[in-house]
């Protein structure tokens, strides 16, 4: 029997997305509670006591996002319409990124609300994990979010 070796690969595939990659930006959202005088929180209606609260506008939550730029390889679907690819069609909006493999980054993908990929928000649909004989890199199956950046 014969016994298949593969070579590790990972300085070969990060210096390809050194090259040709850019940067991705993961954001995660966290909210605080509005500490403001005269605001405090409503339960049934689960915002401010106060809508006019200068903080908080009114919401009691005050959103702080948390914004990490990965290097990946981006590559979009067809713009305009659907396009058969191998595998099936790629969506308008959709995009593909490929990352790093490591703990930090798919601590990232598992932990972030939402991407902004050449000026587009995007979520995550779909992550798979790829190489030989090691896992060296994440690809990352994005649709374009409607949301205003």
């Amino acid at each position: 029997m014969t016994i298949i070796v593969f070579p590790d690969q990972t300085d070969i595939v990060d210096k390809i997305r050194e090259a040709i990659g850019r940067d991705v930006y993961f954001y995660r959202v966290t909210y605080t509670d509005c500490t403001a005088s005269g605001c405090g929180f409503d339960p049934v209606n689960e915002s401010s006591i106060n809508p006019y609260c200068p903080t908080c506008s009114g919401l009691y939550f005050i959103p702080s996002y948390q914004v990490v730029p990965v290097e990946g390889f981006v590559s979009w679907g067809y713009s305009e319409n659907l396009g058969w690819v191998q595998g099936g069609q790629l969506a308008e909006g959709s995009c593909r990124v490929q990352i790093k493999s490591s703990v930090t980054n798919l601590d990232l993908v598992n932990n972030s609300n939402f991407l902004i990929v050449d000026n587009r928000k995007m979520s995550i649909v779909r992550k798979t994990l790829r190489g030989t004989p090691n896992v060296n890199r994440l690809l990352l199956d994005l649709q374009e979010l409607d949301d205003e950046l």
